[in-house]
C-alpha cells in the first residue's frame, strides 16, 4: 500500500468522501473569527432562552405539557446566528462565555452595591444585629457613649428601638 505523500504526488488531490478536494474544502469552511463572532451574538440570545425555557420546564414538570420544546423551537427560528456559531469550536467558547460570563458580570455588579450599602449601614450603626450583639433580653441602642440593652419602644436614650432580640423559640 502507498504512503500518504505517495498518493498525494499521485493524484495531486486528496479527495474524500464528498468528492471536494482539499483545498475546495478549505474555501468553504467557516472562518475561526467569524464563528467566534457569531458565538458572541448567539450567546446573547441564549441568555433569554435559557431563562424562558426554564420556566417554560417548570411548567412542563407541574401541568404535563410540552412548553419546553416550543420554546426551544421559537428561540432556535429566531437566532440567526446558532447554526454559524457551532460550525467550529472557537463560535461555540465565544457562545458559552457570553451566556455565562454576562448574567455573572450582572451579579457581581449587584452583590457590589449590596456589599456598599451593607458596609454604609455598619459604618452609620444601623446594621442588623443578631444574638449576643443585641442583648439577651431587648433590644440593641447605642448611647452617646456606650452601647445597653433595652426593652421599651423607646430606650431611656431617646432613640427608637429598631432590632428586638428573640429571648427563646
Amino acid at each position: 500500500m502507498a504512503s500518504f505523500g505517495d498518493q498525494l504526488t499521485d493524484t495531486g488531490e486528496v479527495k474524500v468522501d464528498e468528492g471536494l478536494s482539499f483545498g475546495e474544502q478549505i474555501d468553504d469552511s467557516p472562518s475561526n473569527i467569524g464563528t467566534f463572532m457569531a458565538g458572541i451574538g448567539s450567546g446573547f440570545f441564549k441568555i433569554p432562552e435559557g431563562v424562558v425555557s426554564l420556566g417554560a420546564t417548570l411548567i412542563d414538570l407541574g401541568a404535563g405539557t410540552d412548553t419546553a420544546t416550543e420554546v426551544e423551537e421559537f428561540f432556535a427560528d429566531i437566532n440567526p446566528f446558532d447554526e454559524y456559531a457551532q460550525q467550529t469550536t472557537a463560535g461555540r467558547i465565544s457562545e458559552l462565555l457570553v451566556n455565562l460570563a454576562v448574567p455573572a458580570g450582572l451579579a457581581a455588579k449587584t452583590a457590589g452595591k449590596l456589599a456598599d450599602v451593607a458596609l454604609a449601614g455598619k459604618k452609620g450603626g444601623k446594621y442588623l444585629k443578631f444574638g449576643a450583639q443585641a442583648g439577651a433580653a431587648g433590644v440593641a441602642c447605642r448611647s452617646a457613649s456606650r452601647t445597653t440593652t433595652c426593652s421599651r419602644s423607646r430606650c431611656s436614650h431617646g432613640r427608637s428601638t429598631l432590632i428586638w432580640a428573640g429571648g427563646g423559640a
